[in-house]
């Protein structure tokens, strides 16, 4: 057996795979923010996890902890004379935009300026040691960090990028002489520009005391119920990770349940013949979508959360506030409005019977006729209609509309609103045509939204998976095992010494081949991706080049080229090559794990029978039959209007599209 759980903010999703008899079963449960782990025992407490051999987990813990702000007691320390380097920043405004005139710099927030501590050292910009921490000097900055409480230490020094000697020397003598505290480094990311690195390791070490605690408890609990394997934990990168990965790297588990969703649906559109789409999953607090071009999502090596840069490798997601939880709101102005706050789990949605207050998009959902109260895990969980229609009456009262339903058109149409732009910045403000991509629509509530938003793009064809409610937990089960690596490497490519840069990725490469040995993959089964991070001098952004391989190194023409063209594409110029310079090599390091088997069901087109009838309100309130998904066979068509239901989410089928059941059990909507 094994088995996948995804937190969300609303749900926990769980899927078992039996490799036997290659079968699936999915579940969900409603997440317990106050200590993730219980419902992941809940959803767990009929499973003999003696038989189970795999364990991947996505967990919000991390991002909780920073959203939250309920991180440790942390301490920074740091070189002598960049005391407030972590509050003046860099020149990039982080929030606010260019031109706020009531702007404020966000300070941050987990280490006030009485925690920021210093040593005397330095380290050269080429990796001298110019100057070692005096024993004296860490003796006293031991009382110190015991003196403020401190429960977790980032070590950021100058330089550490090019010679980490000084900020492992200073963290071993910390972790010697500091019972129960956590100490982080910034050398763990080799990588120059020191805010970025810097913030990285605070935020890291903000998180640590809470993962660590999490990750303990899960494992004792799993333990004590029978599991006697590791646990995998999926990574922001693409790719899941091991216990000491992330307890060295924190913030690698940030975006692990969305990355999952993203994983899954490039697998299940090359299966189905798309090599170019756009992920579209809609949880219980957010919507999530990604680009995957030639089969392949885009990666960033640094992503701004508030105000701070967090410099970890991850795959390229544009998050909004728009959920099934997402509450209807009226500004100060009587502006109708619709996220980005949620009503999460508890209390959740106001037909969740939970004692929500607020109008959702889930109950305007129900009040539309796309849900119905029987609608959740199979009847399972019963929607209150009747709470619903009063949040919306207070909704519509507050924004002076004339009823409840008009409300909940409006906080629908303001949702596809914002859907629809997440998904213009993922395309049309990248370069990218929408109209000739396919959607990959699923989370609990994608695929009731997948085909009005599509509609606006000018997308034609919507791909809706097969458990699409839990669609993310079982991209961790299709999730290859991943490491990134990054050192800087500045140099003007026509002067670059080559070599040195090959010896680099060797030595990156040789590494990584240590850890997936001992992860048990073997050679066959590990693979790597070389990566120059290039830009025109005096530029700071950058593009990637990927190389085919290291011998590529020997074509400086060539390289110049591949970035030329990469840039032009995205900025609609380019400049010389002899302008051309590289800032970081990167190497993905990737161990090959084994694929759930095709998820497709036997063919038996048939005229579909529908289960029953209801109101559904499109531009009109039109009676729309609704059919069982475990119904139709392969090839099966689905005449609009329709609702599709399955245990873990709902499929609308507006007017003017039809639905096809796939070879692969995906529903594959059309615009006629």
């Amino acid at each position: 057996m094994e088995v996948a759980v995804d937190i969300g903010g609303t749900f926990t999703d769980f899927v078992f795979l039996d490799r036997v008899s290659g079968s699936i079963s999915v579940r969900k449960v409603l997440s317990t923010p106050h200590d993730s782990s219980i419902a992941v025992m809940q959803g767990l407490d009929d499973q003999d996890l003696d038989t189970v051999e795999r364990f991947v987990h996505a967990t919000t813990v991390v991002l909780n902890a920073v959203l939250q702000r309920k991180g440790a007691v942390t301490a920074l320390v740091t070189t002598a004379g960049f005391r407030g380097h972590i509050e003046i920043g860099d020149t990039q405004r982080y929030t606010g935009g260019l031109f706020d005139h009531r702007w404020r710099r966000e300070r941050p927030f987990p280490v006030p300026n009485a925690r920021r501590l210093v040593v005397r050292e330095r380290t050269s910009a080429d990796g001298d040691v110019l100057c070692e921490p005096d024993e004296d000097e860490l003796l006293a900055l031991v009382e110190a960090l015991k003196a403020v409480g401190a429960e977790a230490v980032a070590v950021c020094f100058l330089n550490s990028y090019a010679n980490a000697h000084n900020e492992q020397l200073v963290s071993a003598f910390l972790a010697d002489h500091l019972e129960d505290v956590n100490v982080l480094v910034s050398s763990e990311l080799r990588e120059f520009r020191e805010y970025p690195r810097f913030i990285t390791a605070v935020f890291n070490a903000y998180a640590s005391t809470l993962t660590s605690a999490y990750i303990s408890r899960l494992e004792r609990s799993l333990a004590d119920a029978g599991y006697r394997h590791a646990i995998s934990y999926m990574g922001s990168g693409g790719g899941v990770q091991s216990r000491d990965a992330v307890a060295r790297v924190p913030l690698n588990l940030l975006w692990g349940g969305i990355v999952g969703g993203v994983t899954a649906g490039g697998h299940v559109a090359r299966l189905a013949g798309f090599a170019d789409v756009v992920t579209f999953d809609i949880g219980g607090t957010s919507s999530d979508v990604a680009l995957i071009k030639s089969g392949a999502a885009a990666t960033v090596s640094e992503r701004a959360m508030g105000a701070f840069p967090f410099a970890v490798r991850q795959v390229d997601v544009n998050s909004i506030g728009a959920g099934g939880g997402s509450i209807g709101w009226v500004d100060a102005d009587g502006a109708l409005k619709v996220g980005p706050h949620s009503a999460g789990a508890d209390p959740g949605p106001a037909c969740y019977g939970g004692g929500g207050a607020h109008c959702t998009l889930t109950d305007a959902n129900l009040l539309l006729g796309r849900l119905e109260t029987r609608s959740l895990l199979a009847g399972r969980m019963e929607l209150d209609y009747d709470e619903a229609l009063r949040a919306a009456s207070r909704l519509a009262q507050q924004a002076g509309l004339e009823g409840s339903h008009e409300a909940a058109r409006g906080v629908l149409e303001i949702a596809t609103t914002h859907l629809d732009g997440a998904i213009r910045q993922v395309s049309v403000e990248r370069g990218e045509d929408p109209s000739g991509l396919a959607l990959v629509a699923f989370g609990g509530a994608g695929p009731m939204h997948g085909c009005e938003v599509a509609r606006r793009l000018g997308i034609d064809t919507v791909l809706v998976p097969r458990d699409a409610g839990n669609f993310s937990a079982w991209g961790l089960l299709v999730s290859d095992e991943r490491h990134d690596d990054v050192r800087s490497f500045i140099w003007p490519l026509m002067e670059a010494d080559l070599d040195v840069a090959r010896r680099l990725f060797l030595e990156m490469e040789d590494q990584a081949r240590t850890t997936l040995q001992v992860a048990g993959f073997a050679l066959e089964r590990m693979s790597f991706v070389y990566t120059l991070e290039m830009r025109y001098a005096g530029q700071a952004y950058v593009e990637e080049v990927v190389l085919e391989n290291l011998d590529m190194l020997l074509d400086r023409e060539r390289i110049g080229m591949t970035f030329r063209h990469a840039y032009d594409r995205r900025y609609g110029y380019h400049r010389e090559i002899e302008m051309a310079e590289i800032s970081n090599l990167r190497l993905t390091a990737i161990g090959t794990t084994a694929k759930p088997p095709s998820r497709g069901i036997p063919d038996g087109a048939s005229e579909p029978r529908a289960r029953t009838s209801r109101r559904v309100f499109f531009d009109e309130w039109l009676e729309t039959p609704v059919y069982e998904r475990s119904a139709l066979a392969a090839g099966t068509m689905v005449a609009s209007p329709a609702i599709i239901e399955e245990y873990d989410s709902t499929t609308v089928v507006p007017p003017g599209w039809t639905a096809t059941v796939d070879d692969h059990a995906n529903l594959r909507l059309e615009h006629a």
